[in-house]
């Protein structure tokens, strides 16, 4: 075989690749064929390759942002303008496993009874317009513990304009009214001048632990 064209492409400031054509030594083509179809092909070969950069980019920002949502500590939920769900966080993942107040059906955020299911669907629905403005709601639950908090926040208004119809995106965060409190210990100590301690047994205290428990918890004395 020989080489009979070869280019160099730049895909951008630290990329490139290299095409050859090669045929049989005995082969007739003409170099200037080869020539002509390579320099057709180059333009498309480009095309792909800068796709597939744009699309690895986008994954790794996808999973960077998938990453942050779990440290939220809310449920996040992220659906179209008719319910439909495009994405959870690992918490609101585990609070639509539970069906406590919010599950799916179809594929569309439910919650537990059908008059609160039309009331958050009608919320989604009224935030994704392009006037939609924050909304919120109450989802009651069937193991009778205190209700879900759901924030309806229009997610289209960072990309500037509402998208027509179901494209529109909304988020839900998802609050346990009756869930533990975090306590950032650091900011607790900081602003009253407490010991790691004290901050410690504070933040203890405010997640709903009592005496007996803390103590046992930190390894302590109760007096």
């Amino acid at each position: 075989f020989q080489t009979t064209a070869r280019h160099t492409v730049s895909v951008g400031a630290e990329a490139c690749f290299d095409i050859a054509l090669c045929r049989p030594r005995a082969s007739a083509a003409s170099h200037e064929t080869d020539a002509g179809q390579l320099q057709a092909l180059l333009p498309h070969l480009s095309t792909v390759i800068a796709l597939q950069r744009r699309l690895r980019g986008l994954n790794e920002r996808a999973s960077n942002l998938s990453g942050l949502l779990d440290r939220v500590d809310e449920g996040v939920i992220v659906t179209d303008a008719t319910g439909r769900v495009i994405s959870l966080n690992a918490l609101a993942s585990g609070m639509v496993a539970e069906a406590d107040g919010l599950d799916l059906e179809g594929g569309r955020i439910r919650a537990a009874t059908p008059a609160a299911t039309q009331s958050l669907r009608a919320a989604i629905g009224a935030v994704a317009v392009p006037q939609g403005v924050e909304r919120s709601c109450r989802l009651p639950r069937t193991s009778h513990r205190l209700p879900l908090r759901v924030a309806v926040i229009p997610l289209w208004r960072l990309e500037g304009s509402a998208p027509a119809g179901s494209a529109a995106r909304v988020a839900l965060f998802v609050k346990e009214t009756d869930g533990p409190r975090t306590v950032d210990r650091e900011a607790l100590a900081d602003v009253f001048r407490l010991t790691v301690r004290e901050s410690e047994i504070a933040a203890l205290l405010i997640s709903g632990t009592d005496l007996v428990a803390v103590a046992a918890q930190l390894g302590i004395g109760l007096g």
